[in-house]
Formats: structure tokens, sequence, C-alpha cells
């Protein structure tokens, strides 16, 4: 490479790297090794979004002999968490396209990586995504795969079994690479902490229906797809024996790939398998969330009390499949407090109003899903047989 082209190379890279964390002095080895040429750079200038041009200039690195490695070692010491998170981004990908999910992972200033165990598990405690019992979700990674982290707190061997019962229903889940549930990575034990490192997801499903996702519009998706979708992983659970026995907004996970908006059921932490050839488990506490439990979980009946079956499920897809609907309502009322005392009576109300275009048979389904009798609420099978014509 000429003098003057390498000129003319570090003229425009040095305008380009202001918009990144690492400075143009980082350039002067790769520019002599000649990693990059003047069509990169024409390549470069054509790219008017400044944004996806520093995710390209990133993206060029890992097609030039060596280029990758040098950044690599060199953000490393220079403690780049920022680019690295671009670069582990795209280790794998030939696509000059870039998702906007992409966009924002790799745009957050990081901090120090907190390491697990052996270090293949790494999260950010600056920035958790939410919170549960005894559960907090973080940004990280697990390798040099970005991930969500989950950290559980476990008090005593007891709560340890019941934390490992989580992880070994999800490992199991996991050997299908079902769409619709999201992927495990693995597992580290820490003192009196489990992580569980997932597949990363842009928000909730109560989040996307409060358009609350930056990466995904509430209309990105149609209602009826994300019911369908929905519906796909619980009959997957179903054909595999799990119970899941939480579904709520909140465990619903929406992820943008490749263009596409994905819907995955999310967190097993009380999910139980079947026993072989039975059709329901009896449980000893009601657990679950206040609101979305089905009535058998809520009984006094002694022959139905913590009886928990498939149509358990079922009952809080209702819920969903109508809260998704009439965009964040409950068919059992607003008020949290009455909410369940709603479910025992079976006091429902499906409001015109509230879903005024519903496809034909719809409104009839839904109120077979949440009905007291759990005899009559379909299968996931059925409802994508007979809604989705799956």
């Amino acid at each position: 490479m000429e003098d003057s082209q390498k000129q003319h190379i570090m003229k425009h890279l040095a305008e380009l790297v202001e918009s990144t964390w690492w400075s143009s002095s980082l350039l002067i080895v790769p520019l002599q090794e000649n990693v990059f040429s003047e069509g990169d750079i024409t390549m470069l200038e054509s790219i008017r979004n400044q944004t996806e041009k520093v995710l390209r200039f990133y993206q060029l690195f890992m097609t030039k002999i060596s280029g990758y490695e040098y950044l690599i070692s060199t953000l490393t010491a220079t403690n780049q968490t920022g680019a690295l998170q671009i670069l582990y981004l795209f280790q794998d990908s030939n696509s000059p396209q870039f998702e906007q999910q992409d966009i924002q992972l790799g745009s957050i200033v990081r901090t120090q990586c907190t390491l697990v165990g052996n270090g293949e598990i790494g999260f950010y405690k600056s920035e958790p995504l939410g919170r549960g019992h005894n559960t907090t979700v973080f940004t990280g990674y697990y390798g040099s795969e970005p991930a969500a982290i989950k950290k559980m707190y476990c008090n005593g061997e007891t709560d340890f079994r019941d934390k490992e019962k989580e992880f070994n229903i999800w490992m199991n889940l996991n050997r299908h690479n079902h769409i619709n549930i999201p992927k495990l990575f693995g597992k580290e034990k820490e003192d009196e902490f489990i992580y569980i490192a997932m597949e990363p997801c842009n928000g909730t499903l109560r989040q996307l229906i409060k358009n609350e996702i930056p990466a995904v519009d509430r209309w990105d998706i149609a209602d009826l797809d994300i019911l369908k979708q929905a519906t796909q992983g619980l009959a997957f659970l179903h054909e595999q024996e799990v119970i899941h026995r939480d579904l709520k907004p909140e465990n619903i996970l929406i992820l943008l790939h490749q263009g596409q908006v994905c819907v995955k059921i999310a967190d097993f932490g009380i999910s139980r398998t079947l026993p072989e050839d039975k059709n329901t488990i009896t449980i000893t506490w009601a657990l679950g969330t206040q609101g979305w439990r089905a009535p058998e979980v809520l009984s006094t009946d002694s022959e139905d009390k913590l009886k928990m079956s498939r149509e358990t499920d079922i009952f809080s897809l209702g819920c969903i499949y109508y809260y998704v609907l009439s965009n964040g309502l409950h068919p059992f009322g607003e008020d949290s407090k009455k909410r369940e005392k709603n479910i025992i009576d079976s006091k429902f109300l499906l409001k015109d109003e509230h879903i005024p275009e519903l496809p034909h048979g719809l409104r009839n389904t839904i109120e077979s899903m949440i009905q007291k009798d759990r005899r009559v609420r379909p299968s996931a099978k059925k409802l994508l047989r007979d809604l989705f014509q799956v």
C-alpha cells in the first residue's frame, strides 16, 4: 500500500473512530499490515447511517487476516469493554445487515464485568434487566456470546435442589432447539447463588404491549402472531410433559431476530414434569403469580385443590389471549385485589369495546380457556389446529 493511500485511509478512519470507544492510534499497526484497502474505504463511505458504519467498520476487521485477533488483544489491554461487546456480537456474522437489538447492545458503555466460577459466565451489576423473588437478571456473557444472566439466591441445600430442577427441565427442553423457548447456554454455582446464562431478548410481552421496547414497536408483530407463537411454545412444553405453572406477560419474552419478532416462553422456576402416565401433579403450595393462577390452584375444594395439569396453563394462556387482544386488560378485572376472587367465582367479562374485531370463534375459545371447569378447556394442540390451522 502506498503512503498516499495510507494517508487517505487514516484520514477517513480517524473521522470514523470519533464515534467509537478507542483512539485512532490503535489503527497504526493494522494499517501497516494492509488490513484495510481502498475498496473497504469506498464501501464505508457509501454507508450514510453513522451507527451502521461504525458496526460495519468493526466487522471488517473480522474479514481481515489477524485483524480480529489484533483488535481483541488491543481492546482487552485497554479495557474497551463497549467495543469488545460489538466484536463479540459479530464474531460469527458474515452479513452486513445490523439489527436494532445489536446496535442497542453495542452502544452501551460497559462497566467492569463480574466473572463467575471459571469465568465462562460474566455479568454487569450496573445493568439489571429485571427482578423477581430472590432473582435478578443481568446483561452479560457466556464465553464470548452475549447473554442474559439469571442470578438466583439459594437458601440452603433444598433451595439449591429446587433451582437445579429448573435448570434440568430447561436443559431437556433446550435439546430440541424450539424457536419459542429461549436458548439455554449454561450455569455456574458460586457461594449461595446459582447463575444461569440464557439467550438475551429485547423485552417482555408486558413491555411490548406498553410499547416500552426500543427495538420493537408494539405493532411490529400482529396480535394473532403473538398468540400463535405463545401457543406453539406451550404446546411444545406440554408435548414434553412439562407444566409451566407461571404463565404471565412478564414470562413471555420478545426477541427481534433477523428482522422477525419472536415470542418465547421463559422462566421455568416452578415448572414441573408430569409423572409417567399421569395427567396431573399434586403440589404442596399454591405458587404462581397473583391474578394469573387458575381456579384449581386457588380452590378450597379438597378434590381439586393443588392438583395441576396442562389445563392449568391453558387458563393462564386464555388470560394472556385477552390481555394481548385488549391491549393490556385482564378478563377478571383490573383491580388486582379482587381479581383472584373473581377467578374463584368465575366472574369474567370480555368487553366488545376492548376487543371489537375478534376473528370468528375466538371469543368463544377464550371463554372456554378461562372456564372454572378445567375439563372444557381446549388443549394447546387444539388451539393451534382450530385457530391457526397448524
